[in-house]
């Protein structure tokens, strides 16, 4: 009875891992993309607009990674979004940058989920991520969808 009771658990932690489900809020396609089965830990600040007038240039800003130990550093960061999934920028960095306001310029073209994930030189992974609403007239309800009336 035992060893069926173990192979039943053994089945259903297959079955999870090889899901749509994802790991601390990192969706599936970056999981697979990454060959990551670890956990991602949170620790990635990033500014953003909530809301872009201008799709094909939307600025963002890695405020802060937090690396926690003092040996390791940041080897890698990928910028992702939900719309587009796959690598929209990839920074490679070393021991002496500090991962600190690393700012781009990212196209996005319609509402999407920004995912910024850090490599660490110790192995561990770090993620954050910020949701940028595209319109096209950047208050929040696209102008574009609006015509006037004539009198």
């Amino acid at each position: 009875m035992r060893k069926v009771k173990m192979f039943f658990h053994a089945l259903a932690i297959l079955l999870l891992s090889v899901s749509n489900a994802s790991v601390a809020g990192v969706p599936q396609f970056i999981l697979n993309d990454m060959y990551i089965s670890d956990f991602i830990e949170a620790g990635i600040h990033i500014k953003a607009p909530n809301i872009a007038e201008n799709g094909a240039v939307v600025p963002i800003t890695i405020k802060r990674i937090d690396v926690g130990n003092q040996n390791a550093y940041v080897t890698d960061v990928y910028v992702y979004s939900d719309s587009r999934k796959k690598i929209i920028e990839r920074m490679v960095l070393g021991a002496s940058i500090i991962p600190e306001d690393l700012t781009s310029r990212i196209k996005l073209g319609k509402t999407s989920t920004i995912y910024v994930i850090a490599k660490l030189s110790d192995g561990r992974v770090l993620s954050g991520e910020h949701v940028v609403k595209v319109t096209n007239g950047g208050c929040g309800h696209g102008s574009s969808q609006f015509q006037a009336t004539p009198l």
